[in-house]
């Protein structure tokens, strides 16, 4: 049963209807399931004529709503983060999100042993109906705390399951993608607090590149939740880092060497920035851009990307480093200069 954090709000609303205080109501969702291990040592309860579930398969009971349940809760609340959605049901209803659930769960699903007589799809389309209800505000923050207790048991799991099957796994390495850029992020961010028993491990290794190998290597890197098999599997490595930046690597590099850098070299320095910056913010850059080339700033969240942009157009001003405009000095002060 899923049950948001108990907000000043619940409080006032519960006080209100039952004219009693009570310091801490548990709101929660309609939905409600017990299941209970079949083994009783004075006989079994009728609790089964209420729904609960008895049961000599807890195992799997639990695998299937760590997975299903928990694994795609954690992956929507990274991506909401990320994304500016409050609560669930504000990121179930953005495509983004659902595009990357949806195959998840089918990954999952994959190598999921469920109890018998369970249908994992029909299971997975109630957590659908399950997260898009408004009226249960269950905020992706809270969601996302603790990401290092999480991710063994919720996506590692079956990811390793997996693995041992030869199998690919491109919608797990996106959760879990989703994880790193969430840390990333908060590394990056001025003030930043990541609220997890490894806050500071992890936010470490985070803050040491903004390069997308080092790092997915960075935190890979940190045993405590990846072990040592997952940083060795190479396969698993390429499509974290094709997952971090949103493209195959082979196909960027491709792109490369087939491309022809003879003429735009050639052509007339039109924009010139010599150790661009501004504290806190943008490390000191250097960028030339030439009559006819097109340039884009590609990065992660919280990376600089708009920092950058924002320096290069003019909208802020450089602490340090120089500006030239078609071979003339430039003094930023306002857009307008």
């Amino acid at each position: 049963r899923i049950t948001p954090a108990t907000t000043d709000a619940d409080r006032t609303h519960v006080n209100g209807k039952t004219w009693l205080e009570d310091a801490w109501p548990v709101v929660t969702e309609e939905f409600v399931q017990w299941v209970i291990e079949d083994e009783f040592t004075m006989g079994r309860p009728d609790w089964d004529k209420f729904g609960a579930v008895f049961s000599d398969e807890i195992e799997r009971w639990e695998n299937m709503k760590l997975r299903c349940l928990n694994g795609s809760h954690s992956t929507l609340s990274y991506l909401g983060q990320l994304t500016g959605r409050e609560t669930v049901a504000d990121a179930m209803g953005l495509k983004l999100i659902t595009d990357v659930l949806d195959p998840l769960w089918v990954e999952i699903r994959q190598v999921l042993e469920a109890p018998k007589g369970v249908d994992t799809a029909a299971y997975v389309d109630s957590l659908k109906r399950r997260f898009r209800n408004p009226a249960l505000k269950h905020k992706t923050a809270q969601i996302a705390c603790d990401g290092s207790q999480k991710l063994p048991q919720r996506l590692l799991a079956p990811l390793r399951d997996r693995i041992a099957k030869g199998l690919a796994s491109p919608a797990i390495a996106t959760a879990v993608a989703a994880w790193m850029h969430f840390a990333v992020k908060t590394a990056h961010t001025p003030g930043g607090v990541l609220s997890d028993p490894m806050s500071d491990e992890v936010l470490t290794q985070a803050r040491k590149s903004v390069v997308a190998a080092e790092i997915v290597d960075n935190l890979l890197a940190l045993e405590k939740i990846f072990g040592t098999d997952l940083p060795a599997n190479a396969a698993f490595r390429a499509e974290l880092i094709a997952r971090m930046i949103g493209k195959d690597i082979a196909a960027l590099q491709s792109l490369d060497s087939g491309r022809d850098h003879g003429e735009s070299s050639e052509a007339e320095v039109v924009y010139a920035a010599a150790g661009i910056s501004r504290q806190g913010a943008i490390e000191p850059v250097d960028l030339e851009l030439r009559r006819g080339e097109v340039v884009g700033f590609a990065g992660l969240l919280g990376s600089g990307r708009t920092e950058l942009a924002r320096l290069v157009y003019g909208a802020d001003r450089p602490e340090t480093g120089s500006v030239e405009l078609e071979g003339t000095a430039v003094d930023v002060k306002t857009p307008a200069a």
